[in-house]
């Protein structure tokens, strides 16, 4: 049985969070490596690009970190659409008698039940297929911080930036295996043939960040119209 589209949408917020932290230690070997040339064959781009990496990787984790806490705190009604909202609290009163007491019982228990919850909140919309209860979404339309517009363009511009400091020291490489110098071992340019490796990694990481992120927009694109429609 093919997963929903609740559960892949899932799978790909934990690899989301799981390509931040590979980038976050990328950045320290790929800046250990450089430091053992002292950044010369980069051109010292790598130390800046590095410092820029840890600080735009940080500042997601630690927003996702707050955002996945107070998901938490928020209880199982984080990310209802207006229309499952609507199903948690709304009660069918039916005529009262002379003492003000009702003749008929709610057709819900409130608070509802987190099974309840589960139930009507997980049930799609019949024309678009989602449904926004397991999304993060905010009450204000906003997306976690890692799946907005700003974060997904700044992860393809990091990945221009590995690619052209890996093509700078695969540059600088190549001149050092051909013209050796005396005063610095043949050894050493393992360090660079190392970084090279790693940064490739990189530019992988920051790409499929930033197309995952993409596919997560998309989808809380259309659960966020779908909510609005309801």
């Amino acid at each position: 049985m093919p997963p929903s589209v609740e559960q892949t949408f899932a799978r790909r917020a934990k690899i989301t969070t799981y390509l931040l932290w590979a980038t976050f230690g990328l950045s320290f070997i790929i800046l250990a490596c450089d430091l053992v040339m002292l950044g010369g064959t980069s051109l010292f781009i790598t130390p800046p690009a590095s410092g820029a990496t840890l600080a735009f990787t940080v500042t997601l984790l630690v927003l996702t970190m707050l955002e996945n806490r107070a998901q938490r705190w928020s209880g199982p009604t984080q990310g209802l659409s207006s229309s499952s909202r609507h199903l948690t609290t709304n009660l069918k009163e039916g005529p009262a008698d002379s003492e003000g007491k009702s003749l008929e019982s709610p057709t819900h228990d409130y608070p509802p039940s987190k099974s309840t919850l589960s139930s009507s909140a997980h049930t799609p919309d019949s024309s678009t297929g989602y449904s926004s209860y397991t999304y993060p979404i905010t009450s204000d339309g906003l997306f976690p911080h890692r799946f907005r517009l700003p974060a997904i363009v700044f992860s393809f511009l990091y990945a221009l930036l590995w690619f052209s400091d890996l093509t700078m020291v695969a540059f600088f490489t190549t001149l050092w295996d051909n013209f050796e110098r005396k005063d610095v071992p043949k050894s050493f340019i393992v360090a660079p043939i190392v970084e090279c490796v790693f940064i490739g990694g990189q530019i992988g990481v920051f790409t499929a960040l930033g197309v995952l992120c993409t596919l997560q927009r998309n989808v809380l694109v259309k659960v966020r119209a779908a909510s609005a429609v309801v």
